[in-house]
């Protein structure tokens, strides 16, 4: 499936016309046309504002739902935190004597 097939697809499942896309979207109905038979390559602003006026990732726009499953995936931020009852400790790290740091280079 290209990128014209999927907003083709998405197009039509909001119920749109190429001229409800392309107004929404701030695009000529041309260049909707043009990008559905996949007769031009979009610029990324181009898929940026068709993928949020389309309300779906920039990534399934270009790539399809397998691939964009996987850059959400990739793009996640874990939210770390510290389980319940743990206490941070600190360690005191002695520092190297003269002796042992002798002949070795300045950091």
């Amino acid at each position: 499936m290209t990128m014209g097939d999927r907003i083709r697809e998405l197009c039509k499942a909001a119920g749109w016309t190429q001229r409800e896309l392309a107004d929404r979207a701030g695009l000529s109905t041309s260049t909707i046309s043009k990008l559905e038979k996949d007769r031009t390559s979009p610029r990324v602003e181009t898929v940026e504002d068709l993928a949020t006026t389309l309300d779906c990732a920039t990534a399934h726009l270009l790539y399809g739902p397998a691939l964009s499953f996987w850059a959400r995936l990739l793009n996640r931020r874990p939210v770390l935190q510290k389980p319940q009852g743990m206490v941070a400790k600190t360690i005191d790290v002695p520092q190297a004597a003269d002796s042992e740091t002798e002949g070795l280079p300045d950091a």
